[in-house]
């Protein structure tokens, strides 16, 4: 009695409740494959979701397994079925946290193999394929600039969320004078990572809120973070109801408006440290690779939080690997790496050429351990002259430990400085000097180098083979702290000039170099923090409240989520035009001209732009727009405008206005449908503040009389290709200060098919896709999810294009062919649904079709349903 579908396979999977399900299917293992195969295993890439919920396995009533989703990823497995099955048939059982299969199941031979480890056949074709996806990436992104670039030629451009592809995204703003830009979690998490890697490149740094703060807690979290992570621009508006509408909100945005003015007029200096990223790495032993501490251990910026660690001490930039190759690394005397556990030689050749000219590097845990198709093989040890004897090995989430002592002879640290730590103990890898120039540091208890430093040409590289977490570092870790403070401090790198304990603290500098910005802000939404503003260099500063302009106390309270920023003249004023000159050049540098990209196929006109060369005319008190809406009247001294919204009276200076325009019809085909639309996203807001609209083409009104705030989604118009045509518009009746129109106005056309194939008839109409439904005719009225019929269409459609319409004044947003899933725009605009599924059907065999709604089941009434058939 159970409902049956194919999965995966069909895309009416989409269509069932996200919720733990269970899944059963009887299959036949024959008997000699049994024979064959020692060990067998049933995968699974059921790609669920759900943080720490579980996936089940049972083959003919016995338990297979279970296998916990680590994190918010999709989920797949492998469970060891050796013994379960039997020859015949075999009863499989899947217990789903979301309640479908996403992808693909099977019984296999092999056991699971993760990266690196897939052999280096394998492991280069996985690289070949991340570098693939790295690469159309970077295509698709230089064909958006390049668009932009034949508009705007001086503007910076903005790339939005570029993380995933980070290096390759910042080379195209460097190149072309982009930026990067945040569009939501920086807004509720303090990251610096995007920051970083564009001060790193000499660029600004913009950010949006995923959506705007709910209350005025949120809002001042929000800006704190913003105003702490070193960002240049802030896009907040979704619209001016987020901080207008809420009168706490806005109270504090006009109240503190000297505050957000500093946005853009501050910036953060380059650091003399910065922190080596790997956005390729990163990609290649990320998703689908399950996490085996043992093998890949987590690199980069969320794993490796290098910044925080060092934050009141020592502000860091961010690079890339190539930038060892490109000059970005040169301005930095020392680089820490973020466990960058993937490096190839070509890269460990760029680190070692930067050190030999004077850099500084640090490995960190088990930087360089593998190149991206041979693990194991450290290339690090070509730069660091150090030869990997041991591991620590990870066994039930813990790993192994050893005790750190000192190095006879070593000078870097102080002889108490272990024992402020509190405890020696760690966990990381085992040295052994194997090149000219190498200095122990720290050992192990069984006498193996923890740390070792190796001086090449002018500069140095120190071996830092150990952590103190049994995990990452993912917050700020103190012993971290101690240890890469006291090696920075003995390589004389000077600290930042002021710092304050407790709160969050950034240090900025106006863009004319004239000032010293100190932002405070107190992340702690429920207790209020006092602390106190000091400078290492001795120095005494006027510091002055940009609110305000008064002068402030060093000691500061702060309530929660509050933030204070305060200026002082700077001591280094003499160095103004420099830093000013340096700031501007890499902030509009990006002088390359992007590649010109053009298109082989010519794209036919199957819309027509009817949103500007209006003339309007305020409407007299008791006149009727039917008097001015047909032909023969002399408009030329009426005001020239375009279609918008506009502001009422400044702009327009009546609420009663009438509206005319001539066009001529494209050279469509005689038989075209041809169709006018005025309207937005949602045709029922089209007008705004409750305005009205009336239509008339050629002095008709068409359309009827339209609803408050409804525009004309689609209406059919008996026009003819090359003839030209009177469109007149009565706007009126508005209730606020705004009048107008929110969306566009154009004609549109859909071809005339070579063949229809009329759909009308008997489907079957279901209220859940595990159902078997009733049967309903359509065109019709019924209650439904979708509505479901065979077809079996001729073998002569081969070659043709095949397009589904149909006409609704319903959620009926797409259609399952063959279970592929095609589907229209999901804000529903007009009644017609027009869409191309020549990919998906099968000429001269049965196919399935289904309409299916929105989300949920509901009365849909469908006018008509159809197959358009094109020759070409």
């Amino acid at each position: 009695g159970w409902g049956s579908l194919v999965a995966p396979g069909n895309d009416e999977q989409m269509y069932l409740e996200q919720r733990p399900a269970v899944m059963r299917r009887h299959f036949t293992v024959p008997a000699d494959y049994i024979k064959r195969h020692k060990q067998l295993w049933f995968y699974v890439w059921d790609l669920n979701f759900g943080h720490r919920d579980v996936v089940k396995a049972y083959v003919n009533g016995k338990s297979a397994g279970t296998d916990q989703i680590p994190f918010f990823t999709p989920h797949w497995t492998a469970f060891n079925v050796t013994g379960l099955l039997k020859p015949g048939k075999n009863l499989l059982a899947i217990r789903l946290p979301k309640g479908y299969i996403g992808y693909r199941s099977y019984i296999s031979p092999d056991a699971p193999k993760y990266y690196p480890y897939l052999g280096k056949g394998k492991n280069a074709q996985w690289i070949d394929f991340i570098d693939w996806r790295r690469q159309i990436t970077y295509e698709a992104v230089e064909r958006g600039i390049s668009m932009i670039r034949g508009v705007d030629k001086n503007r910076s451009i903005i790339c939005m969320a570029p993380d995933s592809y980070a290096e390759n995204i910042r080379k195209l703003c460097y190149k072309y004078g982009a930026h990067f830009r945040n569009t939501g979690y920086m807004g509720g998490v303090w990251a610096e990572y995007l920051p970083m890697l564009m001060r790193g490149a000499n660029l600004p740094m913009s950010v949006e809120p995923g959506g705007p703060a709910k209350d005025l807690p949120g809002f001042k979290r929000m800006l704190g973070l913003y105003f702490t992570s070193g960002v240049n621009a802030l896009n907040y508006f979704i619209h001016v109801g987020s901080i207008m509408w809420n009168q706490p909100i806005r109270e504090h945005f006009e109240k503190t408006m000297p505050q957000i003015k500093m946005f853009g007029r501050m910036h953060q200096e380059k650091s003399k440290i910065a922190v080596l990223f790997n956005s390729r790495a990163d990609r290649i032993n990320d998703y689908p690779w399950k996490s085996d501490y043992n093998v890949i251990m987590p690199q980069g910026y969320w794993n490796w939080r290098i910044n925080s660690v060092l934050y009141q001490y020592y502000k860091t930039d961010g690079l890339m690997p190539g930038d060892f190759y490109n000059g970005l690394a040169d301005p930095y005397k020392v680089i820490i790496d973020s466990n960058n556990m993937i490096l190839n030689h070509d890269e460990v050749a760029g680190i070692e050429q930067w050190v030999r000219k004077g850099g500084i590097f640090f490995t960190f845990v088990q930087t360089g351990r593998h190149t991206d198709i041979e693990p194991d093989t450290w290339p690090i040890s070509q730069l660091t002259g150090y030869k990997v004897v041991g591991l620590h090995k990870y066994k039930d989430g813990k790993p192994e430990s050893g005790e750190l002592t000192y190095a006879g002879g070593q000078e870097y640290f102080e002889k108490n400085f272990l024992r402020s730590l509190g405890s020696r103990k760690a966990n990381g890898i085992k040295l052994k000097a194997a090149a000219d120039g190498c200095v122990d540091i720290l050992k192990w208890d069984d006498g193996t180098t923890a740390l070792g430093m190796r001086k090449l040409g002018k500069g140095m590289v120190f071996n830092i083979g150990f952590k103190f977490m049994s995990e990452t570092c993912r917050w700020q870790d103190n012993r971290t702290r101690m240890l890469l403070v006291a090696l920075l401090q003995k390589l004389g790198m000077k600290q930042n000039t002021g710092f304050v304990f407790g709160v969050k603290m950034s240090h900025y500098v106006t863009n004319n170099g004239l000032k010293d910005v100190w932002v405070m802000f107190n992340d702690d939404g429920k207790k209020n923090k006092t602390t106190e503003l000091k400078f290492r260099d001795g120095k005494k500063r006027i510091l002055t409240d940009v609110v305000t302009g008064k002068s402030v106390d060093p000691k500061i309270s702060l309530k929660p989520y509050e933030t204070l920023i305060v200026t002082s003249d700077s001591v280094d004023v003499a160095d103004a035009p420099e830093k000013w000159f340096e700031l501007q050049r890499g902030w509009w540098g990006g002088t390359d001209t992007p590649p010109a990209f053009k298109s082989a196929d010519k794209v036919p006109d199957l819309a027509l732009n009817l949103n500007h060369d209006w003339k309007v005319k305020a409407l007299a008190s008791g006149q009727k727009a039917d008097s001015l809406a047909g032909k023969g009247i002399n408009d030329s001294s009426w005001q020239d405008i375009s279609l918008g919204a506009w502001k009422y009276p400044t702009e327009v200076k009546s609420k009663n206005l009438i509206l005319r325009r001539s066009f001529t019809v494209p050279a469509w085909g005689e038989k075209d449908e041809i169709y006018l639309a005025i309207t937005a996203w949602y045709d029922h807001s089209t007008l705004v503040d409750g305005g009205k609209l009336k239509v008339w083409l050629d002095g008709k009104q068409i359309g009827g009389n339209l609803p408050p705030n409804t525009g004309l989604a689609g209406e059919r118009l008996n026009i003819k290709p090359g003839s030209t045509h009177l469109l007149a518009l009565q706007i009126s009746d508005s209730k606020g200060n705004l009048q107008g129109i929110r969306g566009s106005a154009f004609l549109f056309m859909i071809k005339n098919p070579d063949k229809v194939i009329d759909l009308g008839g008997k489907w079957t109409a279901v209220e859940d896709v595990l159902l078997k439904g009733k049967e309903v005719t359509l065109p019709g009225k019924a209650k439904a999810l979708a509505f479901k019929r065979e077809i079996s269409l001729p073998a002569s459609l081969s070659g043709k294009k095949v397009y589904i319409k149909w006409v609704s004044d319903s959620r009926l947003i797409g259609c399952i062919i063959n279970g592929s899933y095609i589907r229209r725009h999901h804000h529903m605009v007009g009644d017609i649904t027009y869409l191309n599924i020549t990919p998906w059907i099968k000429p001269g065999a049965k196919n399935e079709i289904e309409l299916v709604r929105w989300s949920d089941a509901g009365y849909s009434a469908v006018k008509n349903v159809q197959l358009n058939i094109y020759n070409k």
